[in-house]
């Protein structure tokens, strides 16, 4: 899989440096978010304002490795099975070598509450082995499936895996693993499920990425080559995950959930599915949808566009989710799509990409074939659009609201640009009225005892977040003060103070 993904971003490389007369800065408008972008070249990885301007810059330039800016400021990603993290500056704060015996790393890390990570992996399966679960697709060859794991954040170690191969069924061989009546077991992947479309390479089922609940101690995945997300257990044992009960929801290690192709578990038609080569399923965390799922869908083989798609699964008060014994895991269709047919929104990419919601609503999209990355408004409308100057062909940016907790002590200067020449666009960055900051100025955390109290204000509502975004306590004060959990004080946090429309974000110990 590296080579062909290596081949794709060196062909899509050349293509873009002879189409190099339009990168960097395309559009910037008042209604865009006024934050920062954060995004990989060749050259390195960097955080640009909204007119494209380098606010900081780490030397980590391989495209594949997706980047993320953690709440406290580094920047996490994985690289030859090693978890990174840099500091602000640069210098390297985590490099821990994952005990990788039988399996690599790949695509997605995500940090944990505990200071776990959770990551996606790729086993080593013969096809021998694969014949044994019953797998038949004429003409290919996988020799790998997936896993999830949790990394221990001091050892290395493996604390928690799921592997996918325990979870298939198939319908063809009856004396050989995993047979069964597909029907019958919504909870099992379909092991001949497997789409060829997009090539016959090693790959098996393909976990382009995944997204972790902590409220629900849930991770949501796409599975590429099934045309599916999928939602399984974290709160389970490992040995329970290899089974069908155990965790919270007793489910073991099966599907909590499921949607894009319910063809795939006896449902329907094949004419019913939805999702193509899909990526970046992730829970809604702002607005009106929050709770609710996005994901960017490719559409590769179906159409000349692409969706970025929201569903709502029928979940229940204990989390687990509704199943109906005629239609199955509902929605069969997405509750809202962004496109070009149904909200004039024209984008296109056949692999990679992602769609994610910013706090403002809006919802920050990234178009990995052509190297694009903008922002619409929750009517589809662009509000802002940048093009990644030799970005071959990058998996994903990254879109962060100014109040973002990794930005808050941090002296943000914008200097150059990425792209040479720059950018001829004329652009501006758009700022709050200097009266809304010069109110917000005058606001200061004071603690007495184990209270804390706003200097300057009397009345507002507080949201009080860890240092990996997870929100710990929120609230109305109506006397100036903060009360503190116990199980929270002693913590450095993030506290965010919201007055008359005006906002001002604080980092301190509660």
């Amino acid at each position: 899989m590296k080579n062909i993904v290596f081949t794709l971003f060196m062909f899509a490389f050349c293509q873009h440096t002879i189409a190099q007369f339009n990168d960097g800065i395309q559009y910037n408008s008042k209604e865009a978010t006024n934050g920062y972008s954060l995004m990989s070249n060749f050259a390195g990885t960097f955080l640009i304002d909204n007119c494209g301007r380098i606010v900081n810059k780490w030397f980590v330039s391989q495209p594949e490795n997706h980047c993320k800016l953690l709440p406290n400021g580094n920047l996490l990603y994985m690289k030859f099975n090693a978890i990174n993290e840099l500091s602000w500056n640069g210098t390297t704060v985590v490099n821990l070598q994952a005990e990788t015996t039988d399996f690599y790393l790949d695509y997605e890390v995500i940090k944990l509450a505990n200071g776990n990570y959770l990551c996606v992996g790729r086993k080593s399966f013969s096809s021998s082995q694969f014949s044994a679960y019953g797998y038949d697709i004429p003409n290919t060859t996988p020799n790998v499936y997936d896993i999830v794991v949790e990394v221990e954040k001091n050892t290395g170690k493996i604390v928690w895996r799921w592997d996918l191969i325990d979870h298939v069924i198939q319908d063809k061989y009856p004396l050989k693993k995993s047979y069964g009546i597909i029907a019958e077991h919504p909870e099992k992947i379909n092991i001949n499920a497997i789409q060829t479309y997009d090539w016959n390479s090693q790959e098996s089922f393909m976990i382009n990425g995944m997204d972790y609940n902590p409220e629900l101690d849930q991770i949501v995945l796409s599975v590429r080559k099934i045309g599916e997300i999928v939602i399984i257990d974290h709160s389970t044992t490992t040995q329970e995950a290899k089974t069908s009960s155990g965790g919270k929801y007793k489910k073991g290690g099966d599907l909590l959930y499921r949607y894009g192709n319910p063809y795939n578990y006896g449902k329907g038609k094949k004419t019913d599915q939805q999702l193509y080569f899909q990526h970046n399923p992730n829970w809604i965390l702002y607005g009106q949808h929050k709770g609710k799922i996005m994901m960017f869908n490719n559409l590769l083989s179906k159409s000349n566009f692409s969706s970025v798609e929201i569903i709502a699964p029928p979940i229940k008060s204990d989390g687990s989710y509704a199943y109906d014994s005629t239609k199955g895991f509902l929605p069969w269709t997405p509750d809202i799509a962004y496109n070009e047919v149904t909200t004039n929104t024209s984008f296109y990419s056949g692999y990679t990409s992602c769609g994610k919601v910013l706090p403002n609503g809006n919802i920050a999209i990234t178009t990995g074939q052509n190297s694009t990355a903008f922002e619409i408004n929750p009517l589809g409308k662009k509000l802002w659009e940048y093009v990644v100057p030799n970005g071959g062909y990058i998996f994903r940016t990254e879109r962060y609201a100014p109040e973002y907790a990794a930005f808050t002590g941090k002296t943000l200067i914008s200097g150059g640009t990425i792209e040479s020449p720059t950018s001829t666009y004329d652009c501006e960055i758009y700022k709050p009225n200097a009266t809304e900051d010069t109110d917000i100025g005058n606001w200061k955390i004071i603690r007495y005892n184990e209270v804390l109290a706003v200097q300057g204000l009397q009345s507002f509502e507080y949201c009080i977040y860890n240092l990996y975004g997870q929100v710990l306590q929120k609230g109305i004060s109506i006397d100036g003060t903060i009360p503190a959990k116990e199980k929270d004080l002693n913590k450095l946090v993030v506290i965010k103070i919201i007055h008359d429309k005006k906002e001002k974000t604080f980092k301190t110990v509660l």
